[in-house]
């Protein structure tokens, strides 16, 4: 895209509005084996991101991820004062569900042998990222693209384990793919307003 070409990822670039939608209340009110409809499932519950809220989080992959494409000279993060682009957006869904299994909560009862047997067990699940709102300015602060709605689900078997912290991973490793999408949008989008 151009030597001299920066971005930026803004404080607040990712505004928490996940509250704002009822299904998402558990993430916020029960742990990471949260009782739904009377089943247990995973969730990837928020009691157990630790240090930074999630969207802090999520603001710093996605500098990483848009430096490691080297599509850009430089990404920095709260430094849209220097930037010739940032991106803004809402997050409405950062939400994994996944049933739990006993298959794997009984291998766990023989300990390493029981685990080694059951390290293969999958569930099936449902993860969905959703960021509303999508916004790149440019350094004079107009709106130079609305892309609006971001939202993908992955559906499908996940790797499970007795305990539900796989969940977090299977979230972790979808984000990367939902990254690899938007970061490709939001780059293309930069590159038309440049031609």
């Amino acid at each position: 895209m151009g030597d001299s070409l920066r971005t930026g990822i803004s404080k607040g670039t990712i505004t928490d509005h996940r509250k704002d939608n009822p299904d998402n209340e558990v993430l916020f009110t029960s742990s990471k084996d949260a009782s739904i409809n009377g089943k247990i499932r995973c969730i990837n519950s928020e009691k157990n991101y630790k240090n930074e809220p999630v969207t802090r989080q999520l603001s710093k992959m996605l500098v990483n991820h848009m430096n490691l494409r080297n599509s850009f000279k430089k990404v920095v993060m709260n430094n849209k004062d220097t930037a010739d682009y940032y991106i803004k957006g809402d997050l409405r869904n950062f939400y994994g569900n996944q049933k739990y299994s006993t298959a794997a909560a009984v291998g766990a009862q023989f300990g390493l042998i029981g685990a080694l047997a059951t390290a293969n067990v999958k569930s099936d699940g449902k993860i969905v990222f959703e960021i509303n709102d999508i916004k790149i300015y440019d350094r004079n602060n107009q709106i130079i693209k609305t892309i609006g709605t971001f939202k993908r689900e992955y559906v499908g078997d996940f790797p499970a384990d007795a305990y539900c912290w796989c969940m977090y991973q299977n979230v972790n490793i979808k984000l990367k793919d939902y990254f690899a999408e938007l970061i490709t949008t939001v780059e293309s989008e930069i590159k038309n307003t440049r031609n």
